[in-house]
């Protein structure tokens, strides 16, 4: 199946996430390694919501995209 970029965005700050718990599980929350991986979610949500999350809105309002985004944002709330 193709994704389109959007979803590939998606699939790649998952991956970095589940990969940022890994290693603060592994090292300690409070670790260079944990704290990098952090920054470079980070970067990727920064990316999705101030770059592509307003063309995504506009273009596909009633896809099950916004409500992946949503659901991606939701679940990197801090606890």
């Amino acid at each position: 199946m193709v994704q389109n970029p959007y979803e590939m965005l998606l699939v790649q700050i998952n991956r970095k996430r589940e990969e940022m718990i890994l290693l603060g599980n592994l090292h300690g929350l409070t670790s260079p390694e944990t704290i990098n991986e952090s920054h470079q979610v980070d970067r990727l949500l920064n990316y999705l919501l101030f770059e592509k999350a307003p063309l995504v809105i506009l273009m596909k309002k009633k896809d099950k995209l916004v409500s992946r985004l949503l659901y991606l944002i939701e679940s990197t709330k801090p606890f």
